[in-house]
């Protein structure tokens, strides 16, 4: 994301210039599936972070209720650092690793698929206003051109997401998808012990 992050700002930018907001609705309904729709990607970025914080606090937590100084991830310990140091420091670095970049490309790549679908949404109910209520004249062409139009943009819109995000995020999956593999036999493993297999549950079901 870093090589693209140029496109990602015109993204953005594209969005704030172009997307239909609640100040341009009329409709009353279509108001309420529009803040439906913005309550539910806030309950979404919530809920992620919620599952981020239990992961962090249990691989942290986890190794100071084990037996024996145990870390989250195996690694060196130089002889002159004491166990905490070391657990803390270790913890810290897989804390912001997944901090400035796991969760800011899921957060982001959400944030622009569900406002994506609210245009949409959007378009088909400013449509079927349009249709329902049998609107003569100018008022009639001046709205059917404007969904036109927009119908147009997100069109283009969703293509240029194509193009930023879907090389990246096959990737992505693809590395997840391995990790996470293996994280499964490690735990099937005829010598692996229950802390074993319930770090690989852990690991697993937190993506």
């Amino acid at each position: 994301m870093f090589f693209k992050k140029t496109e990602v700002v015109e993204l953005l930018e594209t969005m704030r210039a172009n997307f239909w907001t609640i100040g341009t609705v009329e409709d009353s309904e279509i108001k309420k599936v529009y803040i439906r729709y913005h309550k539910i990607l806030k309950y979404k970025c919530l809920f992620y972070i919620t599952i981020y914080l239990s992961t962090v606090i249990s691989f942290f937590v986890g190794p100071i209720l084990s037996e024996g100084e145990v870390l989250s991830y195996e690694c060196y310990r130089p002889p002159w650092i004491s166990y905490y140091q070391l657990l803390c420091l270790v913890n810290i670095c897989g804390m912001y690793c997944t901090l400035f970049t796991m969760i800011p490309v899921d957060m982001l790549f959400m944030s622009i698929i569900t406002l994506t679908t609210v245009q949409f949404v959007l378009l088909n109910a400013e449509l079927q206003n349009v249709i329902q209520h049998d609107i003569e004249g100018e008022d009639v062409d001046k709205r059917l051109r404007n969904c036109i139009e927009h119908h147009c943009f997100l069109l283009n819109f969703m293509r240029q997401i194509n193009q930023v995000f879907s090389v990246r995020l096959v990737l992505f999956f693809g590395i997840i998808l391995i990790t996470m593999c293996l994280e499964m036999y490690r735990s099937t493993c005829p010598d692996s012990d229950w802390k074993t297999f319930a770090e690989s549950i852990l690991y697993t079901t937190s993506g």
